[in-house]
């Protein structure tokens, strides 16, 4: 893959939280929906960290110590940020998140297509859902539309920014350093879903919204044995 593929990638990644803002703010989508897109996109993140993001550690001893440590990072870095508006909370959290996937998007892509498309379509699908949350919340909030669509729009560019520093700054760099940072992702991506998404799931879903998160686990499966 080419850095023209990987910044193509990374913005399919990100700018869908645009899109999920977007649609919040002019279109006010049915609670039950989001409370089922919720419990998938969760289904879906857990499903991207066990099976393409965490099973490289598990093979080598040295770099399952290692990637201990960068999970331990990945999920710490999230933690207190943002204030306690709930809708300005979140954006802190989607950008913060969006660091070491887009990392793992540019990295991966020195690995194969596979991976870097699994992650893509997993971001894309989590942005977008965490849009439709988030600009509903900021809105509640008192923000404008412009000020929401225009915070969303630099958060949208995180993905594609660190996605080409992942593809060039760490290029050559050995597999000891590539499951790290898979490890961080898999530690930002399992602390936002479980400290964030699954209580705002859990709140706001009945039994059969809940069953999406099973249904995004196993699409998440498929995926990626189709992308491997």
């Amino acid at each position: 893959m080419g850095i023209g593929d990987v910044v193509i990638l990374s913005a399919a990644a990100g700018f869908p939280v645009l899109i999920g803002v977007l649609i919040s703010l002019y279109f006010r989508p049915p609670k039950d929906l989001l409370a089922f897109l919720l419990c998938f996109t969760v289904g879906l993140l857990a499903g991207v960290v066990c099976f393409d993001l965490l099973p490289r550690q598990l093979t080598n001893p040295r770099h399952l110590a290692v990637g201990v440590g960068a999970f331990r990072a990945g999920a710490g870095g999230t933690e207190g940020a943002g204030p306690p508006r709930l809708g300005l909370l979140l954006l802190f959290a989607v950008t913060l998140d969006d660091i070491p996937e887009g990392l793992a998007i540019g990295v991966a892509s020195h690995i194969g297509t596979g991976m870097s498309m699994t992650v893509a379509i997993v971001l894309a699908i989590q942005n977008l859902t965490e849009g439709l949350v988030e600009g509903r919340e900021m809105l509640t909030d008192g923000y404008t539309r412009r000020q929401i669509v225009k915070a969303n729009f630099v958060a949208a560019l995180v993905p594609i920014a660190t996605a080409a520093l992942g593809f060039y700054a760490l290029r050559d760099v050995g597999p000891l350093v590539r499951d790290a940072v898979f490890a961080c992702s898999a530690g930002a991506i399992l602390y936002m879903t479980f400290t964030e998404l699954a209580p705002k799931a859990r709140y706001e879903g009945n039994l059969i919204d809940n069953l999406g998160s099973v249904l995004g686990f196993i699409a998440t499966y498929a995926l990626s044995a189709v992308m491997h």
